[in-house]
């Protein structure tokens, strides 16, 4: 008796509810989206009705709702309604599988964790639904157009202490279960899940951690649940479910190490380390080392002292010269590309802030004026590190590792350059191209400065990736240095940037299709070309399971290769030539709008 007085001490704490739904930052559910999500938890609602009389039916129960869980949550809608009610329905299900083994082993209500704290979980579960079926959706947001909002820095440092959390949570409880109760080891799980999932953010990437959180920890719960009514681990269905999640949390951290926060609507997932330039030859660092040191600083210098537009035309066609002639065969190569890419940069500002500069526009005044002071200081430092290179390898060998092809980009860059490259490039365009009457050119200049730093930053150093990354940083340079000649007074006949944003724009349009084209199925002999319906991605997993962990993501309608169509999961080739598995409701045989 003094033991059940302890235990019921030891768990009585102020009631709190089993989730939050957090859906603030996400958008309401569309009618469409509704209809998905009740289709997909149908098989949750529908019961065993077979007597429950021993602990084998409950252990029968709970592994019949966990095969119906991994059927119905392949992949949900990913919107407000859909994302609360998910993890919701995941702790419920479990919640109620934990309590009634609790209860068979003759834990009383006034003593059981569940019973407790969520004492009305039936009813927690009707006002879910009926939430999800009132109001009106006449405005919701069409599915094409949904953007999920993405984590910001703060946010991923707190979805990676919630998954490092859990594991010492897990850990601290399994050790109480052994050495003390088991049943204290269910409310140590318990807590940790409703004093956390509370704070899950809203936002992109933490929605399949919230997922995965949701199982982890119910599940959890449920088999120290079922630990306590002497299940061991072997007869214990969570047991491995448990197991599985706790590998998948593992596996989400090291995903989600070099997700750019800035980006929107897109989740990233690397695919191990970044791809790595290629090393450059001897023959080519000297080459470039002769070019930045003779005519680019040279250009820089010419360029600061302008006398009118005559002056600026010249300075653009010597720019242009140097750009289409040793820059275009300059190799993409480790030591060299951080000095290209400041040259080209470089070149362009100076042309505008010199530009400028003929207006009067004095250097506190000039919107370039900071861009070419930082831009020419790195420079600098860059030439002066490939001559101690130089230097350094000719008191060695005299040789350095020659260069080799770039390496093709792999799924999670590929996404990267989908989901927040080409949208941030295409709303710069917009803003460039504003015909409205508060149109602000500086404005529109700053936001330029912002997009190509970021761009700097986060392009993957990879073939496809490069080389849209790169004609995109050139045509928004050479619109800015185009404006600027054009305020200038330089006629439109001698700008010779007006030509190249032309052609790069044209080049562009067939690059990004190469790049949305991530498979090739006639490499594959006998696959199928199916496509993504799923918006905006789907997850293409290890194995055929939704606990099996994430090696890439497809696209709404990205083609697929597909070599075996048999079964609920598709075995699909990815680029690199591995497998992968993608549930086969999430895709067709024609692609979305055709």
């Amino acid at each position: 008796m003094l033991r059940l007085l302890l235990i019921i001490l030891f768990l009585s704490v102020p009631l709190v509810p089993t989730a939050d739904g957090q859906d603030k930052g996400f958008s309401r559910c569309s009618e469409h989206e509704v209809k998905i999500l009740l289709l997909s938890l149908f098989d949750l609602t529908v019961v065993d009705l077979r007597p429950i009389e021993t602990i084998n039916d409950i252990v029968r129960r709970g592994a019949a709702l966990l095969e119906a869980r991994e059927r119905s949550y392949a992949l949900l809608p990913l919107c407000a309604e859909a994302i609360a009610m998910q993890r919701s329905i995941i702790m419920i299900k479990g919640d109620t599988v934990g309590q009634a083994a609790l209860r068979m082993a003759g834990v009383p209500d006034g003593a059981n964790p569940y019973s407790l704290r969520f004492p009305n979980l039936l009813d927690i579960e009707e006002t879910l639904s009926l939430d999800l079926l009132s109001g009106e959706r006449s405005e919701d947001i069409e599915n094409a157009d949904r953007r999920l909002p993405a984590c910001s820095a703060s946010d991923m440092a707190a979805l990676d202490a919630l998954a490092t959390g859990f594991e010492a949570a897990y850990d601290k409880a399994s050790e109480t279960g052994k050495h003390v109760l088991w049943i204290i080891a269910v409310n140590q799980i318990l807590t940790w899940r409703i004093e956390n999932m509370s704070t899950l953010p809203d936002c992109l990437e933490a929605i399949e951690l919230g997922f995965w959180l949701s199982k982890a920890a119910t599940d959890a719960a449920v088999e120290f649940a079922l630990f306590h009514a002497d299940v061991g681990p072997e007869a214990n269905p969570y047991s491995a479910t448990v197991k599985s999640a706790r590998d998948l949390l593992s596996s989400w951290r090291d995903q989600l190490q070099l997700t750019a926060a800035e980006r929107e609507g897109a989740i990233v997932l690397p695919l191990g380390p970044a791809s790595q330039l290629p090393a450059c030859g001897i023959e080519k660092i000297e080459q470039a080392y002769r070019v930045l040191q003779n005519d680019v600083l040279n250009l820089t210098l010419r360029v600061s002292n302008p006398d009118g537009p005559d002056d600026l035309a010249q300075f653009a066609a010597e720019h242009m010269a140097l750009r289409n002639g040793f820059l275009a065969d300059a190799p993409y190569c480790a030591e060299l590309f951080e000095s290209l890419w400041l040259t080209r940069q470089t070149l362009g500002d100076y042309i505008a802030w010199s530009s400028l500069l003929t207006l009067g526009y004095l250097p506190n005044r000039n919107p370039f004026n900071d861009q070419v002071v930082e831009k020419v200081r790195q420079l600098k430092t860059r030439i002066r590190e490939t001559k101690e290179f130089l230097v350094s390898a000719e008191a060695g060998e005299g040789t350095a590792p020659p260069a080799r092809d770039l390496p093709s980009c792999r799924d999670g860059e590929v996404t990267y350059m989908i989901g927040y490259a080409m949208p941030a490039f295409d709303n710069l365009m917009d803003a460039i191209f504003d015909k409205s009457d508060d149109f602000d050119v500086l404005e529109v200049i700053a936001k330029s400065f912002i997009f190509r730093d970021q761009l700097w930053l986060n392009l993957p150093r990879c073939r496809q990736a490069l080389a849209v990354g790169i004609t995109m940083r050139q045509i928004i340079g050479d619109l800015m240095t185009s404006i600027s000649l054009n305020i200038a007074g330089v006629d439109s006949e001698a700008n010779p940037y007006i030509a190249e944003h032309r052609r790069d724009r044209d080049l562009l349009a067939d690059l990004r299709l190469k790049l949305l084209k991530t498979t090739d199925s006639a490499a594959v002999p006998g696959a199928k070309t199916y496509y993504t319906t799923a918006n905006p991605y789907a997850n293409i997993r290890a194995c055929a399971s939704t606990d099996c962990a994430i090696v890439a993501t497809a696209q709404n309608g990205e083609a697929l290769s597909v070599v075996d169509d048999s079964g609920e999961w598709y075995e699909i080739r990815l680029d690199d030539g591995g497998t992968g598995f993608i549930a086969g409701f999430l895709t067709s045989k024609t692609a979305p709008g055709s």
